[in-house]
């Protein structure tokens, strides 16, 4: 199906021949009408042994359409009759075979494939397809995404491509931001499904993404500049007790996703108004100078719900350093401050046990203080479960 999409990003080069494309699409035809390849879609994937010759025509079709999108939005960009009869061809099979599939993955792949090409008001086939997919799309907080057993990630781009095109672009956006957040927590994401939420996320937009952001806390009015496509300022007027309002706006209506945070430090001594949900552990050696640690952190969900965004902290002692390629060890999204290493750990469902490697090298020996251990919900702050810091005896390791 690599042909469909080369065909769509070629689509508006004007270096590009029609006479190649034509060439392409007609060999593509012939291939979408010949039996399927033993992988499929935009990452390659395996087909899975079993599926039905029904079902992978199917999926050949959805694929193909999904990649001749370009084409269908700028017919107009070349003179190849052919281009649009292939495209309603692929559209009457991808319409008549998705309808009766059972597999989720095929039904948003078939409703993102037929909304991206559908012309002006054509989108009811789209919405039933997108309605069928519902019943297996999970929501937890702010979070939403497909559950399947494979391929949830790529489904959930997919699903995000059907309801924006569509009109649902708060579903959209939820969905895609439940993505970069899983990315962000340090879990991997395949090039595929990154460029099916680009997608989705230009169309989001709508335009040029905006550079700034008026950001007001409390009446106080501020433009932000917003690079990368994050905006970050420090007010501190949240940190003062009572009521606040948080105002924030951008031009061309362009979706937003606000965070506001406050953080005050508390004795380790003093106890948690409310038990908190991890059962904490500090596990191995601390080693020499100069030496790397076998500490491993060991964190279980004792809570009878699901911690969407569980954060761990670790207090850091005099002379603790971590490189960043150590830190990639841990798997986790990470930020370090002066004094703490802060780990943003994906969801963990009740009783859910993560074991996460804390390689420190450390560059003073002596008696050291430090390594204490919190962990929270972001979601609930007040409930935290602590392990107190400890003392540390590094010793010079003789060569």
């Amino acid at each position: 199906m690599e042909r469909a999409f080369a065909v769509g990003g070629a689509w508006r080069d004007p270096e590009i021949d029609d006479s190649i494309l034509e060439t392409v699409l007609t060999d593509l035809g012939a291939r979408l009408d010949a039996e399927p390849e033993a992988r499929i879609g935009l990452g390659m994937t395996p087909i899975a042994r079993g599926t039905s010759p029904r079902v992978r025509r199917v999926l050949r079709w959805a694929w193909a359409l999904l990649g001749l999108s370009p084409v269908a939005a700028a017919p107009e960009r070349r003179p190849l009759p052919g281009s649009l009869e292939l495209i309603q061809r692929a559209r009457r099979e991808v319409a008549s075979g998705a309808l009766g599939a059972r597999d989720p993955r095929l039904t948003v792949l078939a409703a993102a494939a037929l909304a991206w090409t559908a012309p002006e008001g054509e989108l009811t086939r789209a919405r039933e397809l997108l309605r069928r997919a519902s019943r297996h799309v999970v929501e937890i907080g702010d979070d939403r995404w497909l559950s399947l057993e494979h391929g949830a990630l790529e489904s959930t781009a997919l699903l995000a491509m059907a309801e924006v095109a569509t009109g649902a672009r708060s579903r959209a956006f939820r969905s895609l931001s439940t993505l970069r957040r899983w990315e962000e927590h340090g879990n991997p994401t395949s090039g595929s499904t990154r460029a099916l939420a680009r997608a989705a996320a230009r169309h989001l937009v709508r335009g040029r993404p905006p550079g700034s952001a008026v950001v007001t806390v409390d009446g106080v009015r501020r433009e932000v500049a917003i690079e990368r496509g994050v905006a970050r300022i420090d007010a501190p007027a949240l940190s003062h007790a009572g009521r606040h309002v948080i105002e924030v706006s951008v031009p061309r209506g362009a979706p937003l996703f606000v965070d506001a945070r406050a953080r005050f430090r508390v004795p380790w001594a003093r106890a948690s108004e409310e038990r908190g949900p991890f059962a904490l552990s500090l596990e191995g050696e601390v080693v020499g100078l100069d030496e790397t640690s076998e500490l491993q952190v060991v964190v279980r969900n004792r809570s009878p719900r699901t911690i969407r965004q569980p954060i761990i902290e670790v207090e850091l002692p005099t002379g603790a350093e971590l490189s960043a390629a150590r830190a990639r060890q841990m798997g986790v999204r990470w930020t370090r401050s002066s004094t703490f290493l802060t780990l943003h750990l994906p969801p963990m469902r009740p009783g859910n046990e993560r074991t996460l490697p804390l390689p420190l090298r450390w560059s003073v020996a002596g008696r050291l203080r430090g390594l204490g251990v919190s962990g929270r919900a972001e979601d609930r702050p007040a409930a935290v479960t602590t392990l107190p810091p400890r003392v540390l005896e590094i010793e010079e390791v003789s060569r």
